[in-house]
């Protein structure tokens, strides 16, 4: 068999097109399933805060008050899930876990039956397997956090533009209902993560500019972005002076305060395609739908779709941009946040792509590669995500349960998290899971006197600092002019006693088996 035969088959062979196809729906079917996987994985301690801010026995005024509005992030997650707390049962994993799973799915099945039918079945396919088999997405989607619900809302929001924008493009009136689906995605976009305010606010800037371009009125592109930050502004106005009162705009107040490095912007590159193989493949897969376009050009065929995908590839940029120069004050390249741009970043790359996927099947198996080693990727990460040191929340609450219980508690966290929060936070296994009534008391955002006299009591607490690093021990410790004296470590956390000089070694609390 010649050359030539062998790479027509390949490319050609409706069989191996069959085929491939076939396996490209395999692997998302195991991408949806794998989305049901992580249930007994303890809680993140970003969860805990989700847990504790949704927790129905409170009232949610007192809840906004005293631990929404001082957050990092927009609280509309947080609310919903107080809401769902009322008809659900509140503590488990599981049932916190559920609505993120419910949205991940929901975002697929948005992205296949809402997908605009003139880009094709192929670009339709291409965009529902990149989302359904994205690492970070599977998972997000069973994590107690807004990332499902942005992506969710994110599909919507980027349909309903192109949709709003190509009846600029054609001088055609835009209806009352698509305004309001748009205006309303929007808007809970913007109230469940900033990211997803950027996305909002870039999004309708380039409908501004479209209409402006063809000539349409421009009263709906000024009045609905208005309307829009006018409703966001009863979060925006108290938490920004929330934010401000407890200095978070200072130098070393934000968690994540690492220089914006090349190798910082990298790693952060890595939440879009997560494997080696599944970065090469991705090159592949993109240079080839960039070549095939090229190709047509200089035939003289018209490339389709070539104002859309400005349009999303537009966006996409601008996002980065605004966050590249946020990031000179304070380090916004966390990789999660990038999760409402993924819709018109795998749209964008389903609509260059398509033509090659559809004509040649070794892009197809490109593809397949492409799903299967992200996928691949998760179930070796699922393994470590369930060892309980990976996430040790309730690890170390079961160690408390088991040789401190009932002594007071104590927490060192340099987190970023509302200072009022944190003793319901580091006590929610303590105090709803294993039922012990103790005291949990956060020592970083004391005040000077008040910490020593609770230090004076620490010999026979329980000291622990979450996500423990030298860093953070050598900043408190210079702060206090304490010695920090590591007994124990459970994952990512250190256990702790404190004192005036270093013991070496150092002996640690007695727990309740040596007392007795």
């Amino acid at each position: 068999m010649s050359i030539s035969k062998i790479y027509s088959f390949l490319t050609r062979n409706k069989v191996l097109r069959f085929i491939l196809t076939g396996c490209i729906f395999v692997a998302i079917v195991a991408a949806v399933i794998c989305r049901f996987s992580l249930f007994s994985m303890s809680f993140e301690y970003d969860e805990l805060f989700t847990a504790v801010t949704s927790d129905p026995v409170l009232s949610l005024g007192w809840i906004w008050s005293n631990w929404l509005v001082p957050d990092v992030h927009p609280p509309l997650h947080n609310v919903l899930l107080w809401v769902y707390n009322h008809w659900m049962p509140y503590g488990p994993e599981f049932w916190l876990r559920l609505p993120s799973v419910i949205l991940g799915v929901g975002a697929l099945a948005c992205g296949w039956w809402l997908f605009p039918r003139r880009f094709g079945k192929t670009a339709r396919l291409i965009f529902v397997s990149l989302l359904a088999c994205h690492q970070y997405m599977i998972l997000y989607s069973q994590h107690a956090r807004a990332y499902a619900l942005m992506l969710f809302l994110s599909v919507l929001l980027t349909f309903w533009f192109l949709d709003i924008s190509r009846r600029i493009w054609h001088g055609k009136r835009i209806a009352a209902s698509l305004w309001a689906k748009y205006a309303l995605a929007a808007l809970f976009l913007s109230w469940s993560h900033y990211f997803g305010t950027l996305l909002v606010g870039i999004f309708y800037i380039l409908l501004f500019l479209q209409a402006w371009r063809y000539k349409q009125k421009l009263k709906p592109f000024i009045v609905l972005p208005v309307i829009t930050g006018l409703l966001f502004l009863p979060w925006i106005i108290p938490n920004f002076l929330a934010q401000l009162q407890i200095h978070r705009f200072e130098e070393n107040n934000w968690w994540a305060n690492q220089d914006a490095s090349w190798y910082m912007v990298k790693s952060s590159l890595r939440f879009f395609v997560f494997s080696r193989t599944g970065i090469a493949a991705f090159a592949v897969l993109v240079a080839g739908g960039a070549v095939g376009q090229i190709l047509q050009r200089v035939r003289g065929r018209l490339c389709p779709f070539a104002r859309e995908r400005l349009l999303l590839l537009t966006a996409v940029l601008a996002v980065a941009a605004v966050t590249s120069l946020i990031s000179f004050k304070m380090f916004l390249f966390i990789g999660r946040y990038f999760t409402p741009i993924l819709p018109a970043l795998f749209l964008w790359v389903a609509l260059i792509t398509a033509r090659v996927v559809r004509k040649n099947n070794l892009f197809r198996a490109v593809l397949l590669v492409l799903l299967v080693a992200e996928v691949w990727t998760f179930t070796i990460q699922r393994k470590a995500l369930l060892n309980p040191t990976m996430l040790p929340a309730r690890l170390v609450s079961q160690f408390y349960y088991d040789f401190f219980r009932g002594r007071e508690v104590m927490v060192l966290a340099v987190e970023a998290f509302p200072p009022r929060a944190m003793p319901a936070m580091y006590g929610y296994y303590i105090h709803k899971v294993y039922g012990v009534k103790a005291d949990v008391t956060e020592l970083v955002h004391l005040n000077p006197q008040e910490r020593e006299r609770v230090l004076a009591r620490n010999k026979d607490a329980f000291v622990f600092m979450p996500n423990c690093e030298e860093g953070k021990l050598r900043k408190v410790a210079d702060q206090w002019n304490k010695h920090l004296n590591i007994y124990g470590n459970l994952g990512s956390v250190c256990l702790l006693f404190i004192t005036d000089q270093p013991e070496t070694p150092p002996a640690g609390p007695k727990p309740i088996a040596a007392v007795k």
